[in-house]
């Protein structure tokens, strides 16, 4: 039979192995450079009294496995001893379901192989706090990819480039999205630099290495947009994009980011 004192050996032990797995986990993430996502509410609604858990995710790809590892927090002192359920949705289908609270702490995150979801593939984790009157949620949703194509970066259009009108234009902290495992879309409205021209730019940039091709889609003053054929590279270091560099095949047009 336990004694109390065997008991609380026996506790000690598992939250110092419970630490060691969660730190563990923490410099894999690290050692990735993965990119953690994190959110409070849902689609943008708050609890007034934050009460919502607030959530963090970070996909750590490792070859054809991933893993989600999943943090949260309440941020109202008077709910933080009750416990967070976490539901984890593999391409919208329900995977599993973790639990922390103050009697079971730990870290949590689960492991996808490819016999589950081949990449890419996308996931909902919902956290919940459980009250004994009502819930508070948290919900993110995102995507995982073999290659990491994300990135916010400032960037330099510059039309005209081989007439008597250059204009350049200057648009800072633009954020890539991507859409698979080798493109990612890019778009800003932007000012000149001298005044007197504004420009509505987008692209979807698709990547074979460290080579890029892209149509860029340029409206500017008002008229229609023109849709330019460019190629170029792109440059992508510790797990995140690091600058874009495209020109137009008759070299009227550029985009330089960093």
């Amino acid at each position: 039979m336990f004694t109390i004192h065997s008991k609380l050996v026996a506790l000690a032990f598992l939250a110092a192995c419970n630490a060691a797995v969660l730190t563990a986990l923490s410099e894999s993430a690290s050692a990735q450079s993965a990119v953690t996502l994190t959110s409070e509410g849902i689609s943008g609604d708050l609890d007034s009294k934050r009460r919502s858990p607030s959530l963090s995710v970070t996909p750590v790809v490792e070859g054809e496995r991933v893993k989600l590892l999943v943090d949260a927090y309440v941020a109202h002192v008077e709910y933080q001893h009750l416990p967070i359920q976490f539901d984890f949705f593999i391409n919208r289908h329900f995977f599993t379901s973790q639990i922390r609270s103050k009697e079971l702490p730990g870290p949590i995150g689960i492991e996808i192989g490819p016999q589950t979801a081949a990449l890419p593939f996308n996931y909902t984790v919902i956290a919940k706090l459980l009250h004994p009157n009502r819930e508070f949620t948290t919900v993110i949703n995102g995507a995982v990819f073999s290659s990491n194509l994300s990135g916010t970066l400032d960037c330099t259009l510059t039309t005209g480039l081989n007439g008597d009108n250059s204009v350049e234009f200057v648009a800072n902290s633009i954020s890539t999205a991507q859409s698979s495992n080798n493109s990612f879309s890019i778009s800003f409205d932007a000012d000149s630099v001298t005044g007197g021209h504004e420009v509505v730019f987008s692209s979807t940039i698709n990547v074979n290495g460290d080579e890029a091709q892209a149509a860029l889609s340029i409206a500017q003053n008002g008229a229609p947009a023109a849709i330019v054929q460019s190629e170029g590279e792109v440059e992508v270091d510790d797990g995140a994009l690091q600058s874009i560099s495209l020109s137009s095949t008759d070299g009227d047009v550029a985009l330089e980011c960093s």
